[in-house]
C-alpha cells in the first residue's frame, strides 16, 4: 500500500466570511489523501468562526484563535503543524482539486526542498469570475543568501504560495511586526539558514483572487504597512555588495519605495516616518537627478526636471 506523508495546510483568517467557504472547500476536496488543516483566526467579528466550525468535524482540522495579525497567525501554524510538508493558503484564495497531489509529486520528481505552484489571478465581480490570467514565472533552482533577491518577485520567491519540506519551513519564523512584505523576508531568512533547491509545478494552479472595483493600493497606504522599508533596508545594508543579491535587493527596494512615495503623494497622504531612512539611503546613493525625488517628491512629480545642484 502506497504511503502518503502528512501534508499540513496553514490558513490565517480574519473577517473572511465572504470567500472562506470556497477556500476551505478547495482544501476539503483535495485528491491527496493525508492532509492536516490548521486555521488560525485573528479575532474575526463576522461569521468567520461560525463557518470554520462547520468544517472541524473533518479529521485533522484544527482551529486556533488569537487577536494578532497575519504574521503571528502563520507563526502559530508553523510552530504547531505536524506534517512532513506544509503549505500556507490565504483565506480569500483557492486551488484546484489535484493541487496538493501535483505539488508533492513534482517536488519529489524534481528533487526539490521548496516548490511553488503555477499562479493565476482570478478577477471577480459580484462573486462572478470574469477572467483568469496566468502569471509568468522565472525559476532559479539553487537558492542561497547570495542570489536570493535576483528575480525574487519573478520567481515567486517573495510570496507564501509554496510547499515546504518541514525542516525548511521551521528554519525561520515570520517577523510579527510586519503585515506587508513579510513573506519576502521570511523566505530570505530561510535561505540564510538553509540554502534550498527551488522549482515550479506547472500542473498545479493557485488562484489569487482579485475583486474588480476594490482599490487594494489605497488600503495598503498606511504606516503599519511601511514597516517593511526599515526592515528590508537593514537586510540590504547587511548584504555583500559583490553578490547578485545586493543588486537585486537594491532594485526591489528602490522600485517599492518609488511606487509607495508616488502613491502617497498623488493621494495627498503624508509619507510615514517609517520610510525616511529608505528615502535618505537612496538620496545619498543615487547619482542621477532622480535622487531629489526621495527628499522632495511633491516638487519632483510636479516637474520631473526639478533638481538642486550639488
Amino acid at each position: 500500500m502506497k504511503k502518503y506523508p502528512l501534508i499540513s495546510v496553514i490558513i490565517p483568517t480574519y473577517n473572511s466570511e465572504k470567500f472562506l467557504e470556497e477556500c476551505l472547500d478547495s482544501v476539503l476536496n483535495q485528491t491527496y489523501p493525508n492532509i492536516e488543516v490548521l486555521i488560525i483566526d485573528g479575532g474575526s467579528t463576522d461569521s468567520t468562526i461560525k463557518i470554520i466550525k462547520t468544517y472541524l468535524n473533518n479529521p485533522n482540522w484544527r482551529l486556533f484563535e488569537t487577536s494578532k495579525g497575519v504574521s503571528h497567525q502563520r507563526n502559530i501554524g508553523i510552530i504547531n503543524f505536524n506534517g512532513e510538508y506544509v503549505y500556507c493558503l490565504d483565506s480569500d484564495d483557492y486551488f484546484d482539486i489535484n493541487f496538493i497531489k501535483f505539488l508533492y509529486e513534482d517536488l519529489l520528481e524534481q528533487g526539490l526542498d521548496i516548490i511553488t505552484p503555477s499562479i493565476s489571478t482570478a478577477l471577480y465581480r459580484d462573486k462572478k469570475l470574469l477572467k483568469v490570467n496566468k502569471l509568468k514565472c522565472v525559476i532559479r533552482r539553487d537558492i542561497n543568501k547570495d542570489n536570493f533577491f535576483v528575480d525574487a518577485y519573478d520567481s515567486f520567491l517573495a510570496g507564501p504560495t509554496k510547499l515546504y519540506k518541514k525542516e525548511f519551513a521551521k528554519a525561520a519564523l515570520y517577523d510579527e511586526n510586519l503585515c506587508c512584505g513579510e513573506d519576502l523576508i521570511y523566505n530570505y531568512n530561510i535561505s540564510v539558514k538553509k540554502p534550498f533547491k527551488f522549482g515550479i509545478s506547472e500542473r498545479s494552479t493557485y488562484y489569487y483572487r482579485k475583486v474588480d472595483g476594490i482599490d487594494s493600493v489605497g488600503k495598503r497606504l498606511n504606516k503599519e504597512n511601511t514597516m517593511f522599508f526599515p526592515k528590508f533596508l537593514k537586510i540590504l545594508k547587511g548584504l555583500e555588495k559583490s553578490t547578485p543579491s545586493f543588486e537585486g535587493a537594491t532594485k526591489i527596494l528602490k522600485e517599492d519605495c518609488n511606487a509607495w512615495i508616488t502613491n502617497f503623494v498623488s493621494r495627498k497622504i503624508r509619507i510615514p516616518l517609517n520610510m525616511n531612512s529608505t528615502r535618505w539611503y537612496f538620496f545619498i546613493n543615487d547619482r542621477s537627478k532622480k535622487r531629489w525625488f526621495y527628499l522632495f517628491p511633491k516638487k519632483y512629480l510636479k516637474n520631473n526636471s526639478f533638481h538642486i545642484d550639488k
